[in-house]
């Protein structure tokens, strides 16, 4: 895991104003085993990424890869859609 990540998982913990002992009890985890993960000397689970991600509202892309996810543009161009009448 690379020490980006490690900061991230903290970030993750320290933005939902948890201590280690809460968290640990929130995901189910020893804080011994959060600890390792946030100083990087050991890998969470996929799965364990996973849970932060829907549990806490967090992006997983930006989790795993520290990118930032920003929805594509939506271009519809809405007087060619069905049941939609557009007044001008």
């Amino acid at each position: 895991m690379t020490e980006n990540m490690a900061n991230r998982l903290k970030e993750a913990r320290i933005k939902i104003n948890a201590n280690l002992q809460q968290f640990a009890q929130i995901v189910n985890i020893s804080p011994n085993t959060i600890t390792k993960y946030e100083r990087g000397e050991r890998q969470p689970s996929y799965e364990y990424l996973q849970l932060l991600a829907k549990k806490f509202n967090i992006n997983l892309h930006w989790l795993i890869t520290g990118e930032e996810v920003h929805p594509k543009e939506i271009d519809i161009d809405l007087t060619k859609v069905k049941g939609i009448t557009i007044k001008f």
